[in-house]
């Protein structure tokens, strides 16, 4: 559930930084449900996070503040954030399990 909570932020506070509020956050929210959707996205980001292959921008944000969001804090975020982690750390733990353990044992040690 963490994981996901980290991909679901990295991915809106990237597409939440300048600019208008409202439109960002929608295109957040679609960004992140398209994300979830791509098996190959998903896995370049899981790997990534797991050592295991090379890390573009999202996967290199991902990796510098997993320790945070796995420890529950979540500074600056707002409650439309918060809500899109817990989507995406359900997701990542139903569908890809054993990295979710694998991701818990290295960023919430």
């Amino acid at each position: 559930m963490k994981v996901l909570l980290v991909l679901a932020l990295a991915a809106t506070c990237i597409l939440a930084s300048p600019g208008p509020r409202v439109k960002r956050q929608g295109l957040a929210s679609l960004t992140v449900d398209i994300a979830l959707r791509d098996r190959l996205f998903m896995r370049r980001q899981l790997n990534c996070l797991l050592n295991e292959g090379n890390c573009d921008n999202i996967g290199r944000d991902l990796k510098r503040i997993a320790p945070e969001l796995l420890r529950g804090q979540c500074p600056g975020c707002n409650q439309k954030q918060v809500d899109q982690a817990r989507k995406v750390m359900t997701f990542v733990s139903q569908n890809y399990p054993r990295e979710w353990r694998r991701l818990l044992g290295a960023y919430a040690g």
